[in-house]
C-alpha cells in the first residue's frame, strides 16, 4: 500500500470495494475525493483476506 493510501486509511478517509470471485477477487481503494489510490487482485482464500485486510485500520466496530 502506498504511503498516501496508508495515511488516508489512518484518517478513516478511504472507501474499499471488493468484487468477490471463487478463485480471485478484485479490489479498488478510493481516496476521500474518489481518486483511485490502489487496485489489484488477490486469491480468494481466508488467509489471503486476513493478511490483506490486516493492513487496513478498522473503521467500524
Amino acid at each position: 500500500m502506498s504511503a498516501q493510501a496508508m495515511q488516508q486509511a489512518n484518517n478513516g478517509m478511504l472507501t474499499i470495494g471488493i468484487d468477490l470471485g471463487d478463485k480471485r477477487s478484485a479490489y479498488c481503494v478510493l481516496g476521500k475525493d474518489g481518486e483511485v489510490m490502489e487496485e489489484g487482485a488477490i486469491t480468494s482464500t481466508p488467509l489471503t483476506f486476513e493478511r490483506w485486510g490486516g493492513c487496513w485500520s478498522r473503521s467500524r466496530s
